[in-house]
């Protein structure tokens, strides 16, 4: 005698527990007999299973058909009318035939006909093969990689090159990564420095990078002013502290705002580009100022950014940029123009410089002004421009527009998160980092569902970025515009 199942305490139609009311009708197909219920089955005990209809059970019973048949046998017994044979005209098509297929009679005639056709030029009709899709194969991969699984790039290629084939689908590593970039709907990519360092332009912090060359130039030609590392020639206090330090930083600005402008993005912006060709790319949010995201046709930024969601860009500057300016009054954006840095008419002695004299006048103020004079309103002064980047030790101006991006994108449900080109020493970095790292890790399972976090770089990443992510699941080593490359052919419709 087996134990019967507790009752659930929940009270909902989903319950563990069949209870089948006691009824006198048996809904069974079998013969009228006393039927003993049957206690339910663990195999059964979670699915919502169809019984069968009282009413039909019951039309259907054998006892019904047996007094059915004693009824015509014993009563109202009628002959049965006679029937008339029809002759059949030999000519008439077959009902059968007409009815064969789903095609009409005009559309089976001209099929003939072009079958006669091929036929006749020693041709076989054959039906159209479906294309298989490419990613076929990967919807039904089931596979996640151990946490912080470290996938070598370089290594990967080189066994391709040694094997002479294009990719290597039997790596669950590689496989893994293909499917998520693929598939993903809802993709985050937080880049830094390191994936514009192709196109010539340095990063900040590497030996050979834009700090250590600032300080050897910055000492060189000037013996006035200390620098202690080229990160002082992007803190507000030194930078406003003399008009020497000022002219340094307008010169470095519209110098590197000179080459970006004459240099070509690189394959890893064409890859973000080819996400948001897609659709899936929901957002990136870039360390840069270089802007090479505006120079492809499916990356958009904008500056500043607005209080409606349709109106926000797929492109989030966090550091601000360095080919506008923004006057300090109006907040008005705008182009960098060589005008703009052109030495203060008048002023040839250095001493008689100021830091108002380094700083242009904002035409939108201007014109402003002008009109309040013409209609006798109080003065209400003209702003100053100076570069959009975001200095040390400044607050940050568009902290609002971007906080409210980034709440809505955790929000949204993300599925992947690309951490490329970055070592994630800001402060603030680290944090959106670490919050899209949670949202996307609560959804993941082992079988590879729910998303995935990626980091790319030509080094691997220390234990404080391991601890601080904590939920890593691939760790692609290698470079990320060979990467770039590999996954060209992965967008290119077949």
């Amino acid at each position: 005698m087996t134990k019967s199942p507790t009752k659930s305490k929940s009270k909902t139609k989903d319950s563990n527990v069949n209870m089948t009311p006691k009824s006198k009708k048996n809904t069974s197909k079998t013969t009228p007999t006393k039927s003993i219920q049957s206690k339910p089955t663990l195999k059964n005990a979670n699915k919502v299973m169809k019984t069968p209809s009282p009413r039909r059970a019951k039309k259907n019973s054998p006892q019904k058909q047996h007094i059915l048949n004693e009824t015509l046998s014993s009563k109202h017994i009628v002959t049965p009318p006679t029937t008339v044979n029809k002759t059949k005209n030999d000519n008439s098509p077959n009902k059968s035939e007409i009815n064969k297929g789903t095609t009409t009679p005009k559309k089976a005639l001209i099929q003939n006909l072009l079958q006669l056709d091929l036929e006749k030029n020693g041709q076989k009709q054959s039906s159209p093969k479906r294309k298989k899709s490419p990613t076929a194969s990967l919807r039904d991969f089931k596979y996640r990689p151990l946490a912080n699984t470290v996938f070598d790039l370089q290594e990967y290629l080189d066994d391709l090159v040694d094997r002479g084939i294009e990719e290597d689908l039997e790596d669950n590593d590689y496989k893994f990564l293909k499917q998520k970039i693929l598939l993903s709907k809802k993709i985050v990519v937080i880049t830094g420095a390191g994936i514009s360092v192709a196109s010539g332009i340095p990063d900040f912090r590497s030996q050979d990078g834009i700090f250590n060359q600032l300080k050897e130039k910055t000492t060189q030609e000037n013996d006035d002013i200390s620098v202690s590392s080229g990160k002082d020639l992007f803190d507000f206090n030194f930078i406003y502290s003399s008009p020497k330090a000022l002219t340094l930083f307008n010169n470095m600005i519209y110098d590197l705002h000179t080459k970006i402008k004459n240099t070509k993005n690189t394959d890893f912006h064409n890859f973000l580009n080819n996400l948001a060709k897609k659709k899936t790319l929901k957002r990136c949010y870039t360390q840069n100022v270089d802007g090479f995201e505006s120079h492809l046709n499916n990356l958009k930024i904008k500056h500043p950014i607005s209080e409606k969601r349709g109106e926000w860009p797929n492109v989030i500057q966090l550091h601000g940029s360095i080919n506008h300016l923004h006057c300090i009054k109006c907040r008005k954006i705008f182009d960098i123009e060589g005008k703009h840095f052109l030495p203060p008419a008048g002023k040839e002695d250095e001493k008689e410089i100021q830091l108002s004299d380094l700083l242009p006048n904002c035409s939108e103020c201007e014109e402003a002004e002008s009109i309040r004079n013409v209609i006798g309103k109080r003065s209400q002064g003209v702003g100053k421009l100076r570069s959009n980047i975001i200095l040390y030790n400044e607050e940050h101006p568009e902290s609002e527009g971007i906080g409210r991006v980034v709440e809505a994108d955790i929000l949204s449900s993300c599925d992947l998160l690309i951490i490329c080109g970055t070592t994630l020493k800001i402060p603030g970095v680290k944090r959106i980092v670490k919050e899209f790292s949670k949202s996307i890790e609560c959804k993941k399972d082992e079988n590879g569902n729910g998303g995935a976090i990626i980091w790319m770089g030509n080094e691997l990443p220390n234990q404080g970025i391991v601890d601080h992510v904590e939920f890593i699941d691939l760790v692609v080593l290698g470079d990320c515009q060979k990467f770039a490359k590999m996954t060209e052919p992965w967008f290119e419709k077949k």
